[in-house]
């Protein structure tokens, strides 16, 4: 697994989400930074990106107070970026647990010596992070299901970026939605859209200022982060001893988030097992292997037992 290599930016200061666009502080040399950026996708600000994006905000499932706080800054945004999708190699269960827990992300990236940003869970719903660089803030979760978590951030900065101190809000609107692979693995489609809403008088300053840098580096970010959860997901399959190695070493994390993560790890392990079982013995869509297809190839269809599959 290799480091997150992702340089600092203001839109990480209201955003800040291990599993987005943290704000990793390993070494990085501009020029390949940019040389990075040249080669991935973008994501769009555009007017029509954004509406689309507003759109998917599920008001009606939040409580009043909840949808009151996310209107103030949808509505009043000095900055809206929808990152670009991401479709990865991952197991849905791995990876809402991680965006449920954005903590272990952190802990893993302390462990290989690659961040000084810190993140931890205050309460169920909540987290409080801090960067090492200026940046701190609390994130809430105000609602998540399987295909959809929304976060509300109230963060600060005062750092070299801006002579002053930049106060602000944010609303993280996470989509995902699961797929699967010829081989039956699974992948994860990830969209993420961002609003940002600047306190401080002359908000519009500091986005023509900070916005161009704000847009590629939360673009590189968020791509990078998602990555390393396909690799976390792959890992549980491909090296499940190091990874519970690795877990053993969490130590900024509840125990009980840790066992859970370790729980969750042995799962997709045992997905992965049945899974390549099945394609071993060559399981057919009917639910047959093939070569009790082969031998039954003077039965008719009457004369077999139906799968479960074909009854729903």
């Amino acid at each position: 697994m290799p480091a997150i290599r992702t340089s600092n930016t203001v839109l990480a200061l209201f955003v800040f989400l291990g599993l987005a666009i943290s704000s990793t502080l390993s070494s990085v040399v501009v020029a390949e930074f940019q040389a990075d950026q040249r080669q991935l996708p973008s994501g769009n600000s555009s007017r029509e990106a954004r509406d689309s994006a507003v759109q998917g905000i599920p008001y009606n499932q939040l409580t009043s107070q909840a949808a009151g706080k996310i209107r103030a800054v949808v509505e009043h945004s000095s900055f809206f970026r929808r990152m670009p999708t991401q479709v990865i190699d991952c197991e849905p269960e791995m990876f809402t647990f991680l965006v449920r827990n954005p903590e272990v992300i952190v802990n893993i990236w302390d462990v290989m010596a690659i961040t000084r940003v810190s993140l931890q869970r205050l309460s169920q719903y909540q987290h409080q992070g801090d960067d090492g660089s200026g940046t701190r803030c609390k994130i809430d979760l105000v609602f998540g299901n399987d295909q959809l978590h929304v976060y509300q951030v109230n963060g600060s900065y005062q750092g070299n970026l801006w002579p002053k101190e930049l106060l602000g809000q944010s609303v993280i609107v996470l989509h995902h939605s699961k797929s699967t692979n010829s081989d039956g693995s699974s992948q994860v489609t990830v969209k993420m859209d961002v609003f940002l809403k600047i306190e401080n008088i002359g908000a519009d300053l500091v986005v023509r200022t900070l916005g161009p840098l704000v847009s590629r580096s939360a673009d590189y970010n968020f791509i990078e982060c998602v990555a390393f959860v396909s690799q976390v997901s792959q890992a549980a399959v491909t090296n499940p001893q190091g990874l519970q190695n690795l877990a053993s070493r969490l130590q900024k994390i509840d125990p009980i988030v840790r066992e859970q993560f370790i729980a969750t790890a042995k799962s997709v392990r045992e997905r992965s097992s049945r899974l390549a079982k099945s394609n071993a013995a060559g399981i057919s869509p009917s639910g047959y292997t093939v070569e009790e297809v082969l031998a039954a190839g003077t039965l008719s269809s009457m004369q077999r037992v139906p799968t479960t599959d074909s009854l729903s």
